[in-house]
């Protein structure tokens, strides 16, 4: 089980095909600080945490959610 957000990251954005660019557009954050924290040069926001975990669900990612719906 994958528990790191930016590992869960990478393998949601492997499986559909998503690039680090067109991720941030979908959790509208800016490209450059969202590159910046995949890169591990910066932690991950609340407000960040949250969007993914939105957009998991949005996606219907459950291998990025744990039994709870949660990150």
């Amino acid at each position: 089980m994958v528990t790191d957000v930016r590992q869960k990251l990478m393998l949601f954005m492997r499986e559909n095909n998503i690039t680090q660019k067109e991720l941030a557009k979908e959790l509208n954050y800016n490209y450059e600080h969202f590159n910046a924290v995949m890169a591990g040069k910066y932690t991950v926001s609340n407000r960040l945490y949250q969007e993914i975990e939105n957009l998991f669900r949005r996606y219907g990612y459950d291998k990025g959610l744990d039994d709870r719906g949660r990150l």
